[in-house]
Formats: C-alpha cells, sequence, structure tokens
C-alpha cells in the first residue's frame, strides 16, 4: 500500500541530495578496524597452509588452543585484497559492501511503493545505523547478504 505524498521537484532533489551527503561518511570513513591485521594474518596463514585456522597461533597467553574461525573467508578474501591493493583496496571492499547493502535496502523499499522522499528519509537513516560499523569487518558480508536474502524474500512475497 503506497502512502500517498505530494512532493514538488526540489524538495525531490533536496531530499536525495540531503540523504546522499548523510551517507557518504560510512562510506568514506578511514580503516581504523584494530582487528584488522589480525584477520590479515590469519588471512594470509590459511592461503599459505591451504588449510583453516584449527588453533590459536597468534595468542601470546593461549597459543595452540581450539579456535573455531567462523570468519575465514573473508579474511582470506581480506588477505588477497591487501595482497593486490594495500589498505586502498580495503577501503574499496568497504566502500562498496555498504553501498550496495544501501542500494539493495533502496530497491526492498520501492518493492513496496514507498514514496521517494520516504525512501531518502531511510537511507538516511541507515547510513546513521551503519556509521559505527563502517569500517572493514567480515560482518559487513553478512550484512549485504542479509539484505539481499531479505529483498529477494520480500520479492517473493509480494
Amino acid at each position: 500500500m503506497a502512502i500517498p505524498v505530494r512532493q514538488s521537484r526540489s524538495d525531490y532533489r533536496l531530499a536525495w541530495a540531503a540523504a546522499v551527503l548523510l551517507t557518504l561518511p560510512a562510506l568514506f570513513l578511514p580503516i581504523s578496524n584494530p582487528d584488522l591485521f589480525w584477520h590479515l594474518s590469519a588471512g594470509r596463514w590459511m592461503i599459505e597452509h591451504w588449510a583453516i585456522v584449527r588453533a590459536d597461533y597468534l595468542s601470546f597467553t593461549m597459543p595452540g588452543v581450539v579456535w573455531h574461525d567462523f570468519e575465514w573467508l573473508s579474511q582470506v578474501v581480506f588477505e588477497l585484497l591487501y595482497r593486490g591493493g594495500g589498505m586502498a583496496a580495503l577501503w574499496l571492499l568497504k566502500a562498496s559492501l555498504l553501498a550496495v547493502t544501501g542500494g539493495v535496502l533502496l530497491k526492498t523499499l520501492r518493492l513496496h511503493g514507498i514514496p521517494s522522499l520516504f525512501i531518502a528519509a531511510a537511507l538516511a537513516l541507515w547510513s546513521a545505523s551503519v556509521l559505527p560499523h563502517s569500517d572493514i569487518r567480515p560482518e559487513l558480508f553478512s550484512l549485504l547478504f542479509f539484505a539481499v536474502l531479505f529483498a529477494r524474500l520480500e520479492g517473493v512475497r509480494l
């Protein structure tokens, strides 16, 4: 059910300009994840040994303790990108994952016939909510996959 809203062309442009401007900080913040080099080290080890890490080799206090590395695939991706393009490649991955996730959100909202002004507001709210987590983290893949899954399910449902 669409919500009837009258909007002028200038309201439309202003709302989308504000939404895009509010989204930019989440996309363009520099990488500052203190765990990044842990992830890169684990990715490097897995690439060199062609195996998933099973025991902690990075810890000073608990070496050899069983490690269930559920982030192994993202760590390998991070390491491969880092080898190919350094921090710039990791930053580009972070910005791309967030941008695509935001785009999937917009697509999902359009499925429901929501007016453009509300979609712009939703984009601004989404960017504010991801801002604290807008670093290069394995969870960004989960965020994207959840958004895609939700969009697909809503598309089938509707």
